[in-house]
């Protein structure tokens, strides 16, 4: 059982209210200082994608978290960055 499987199926299991789901910086590549780029997650821990984990958790909230932006973030080309 990979992590989408177990995320999915707890949130159907054990029937409490949960109002969203928070995934901290353990499910995503990272670089080689474990700086962050990309919400991309590999394919062992969601191998279809947080966009489908998202609608078979009934789409409730997904809170991500990262440690630090790598300076190569795709992310920068379309929102601004302090970069030092």
């Amino acid at each position: 059982m990979n992590y989408e499987e177990t995320i999915v199926n707890v949130y159907h299991r054990i029937l409490l209210p949960f109002h969203y789901i928070q995934l901290n910086s353990w499910w995503y590549y990272k670089e080689i200082q474990d700086d962050f780029s990309e919400w991309t997650a590999p394919p062992d821990i969601f191998p279809d994608g947080l966009q489908v984990v998202h609608r078979r958790l009934e789409n409730i909230p997904i809170a991500v978290h990262n440690h630090y932006w790598s300076y190569n973030t795709v992310y920068k080309q379309n929102y601004s960055f302090a970069v030092d």
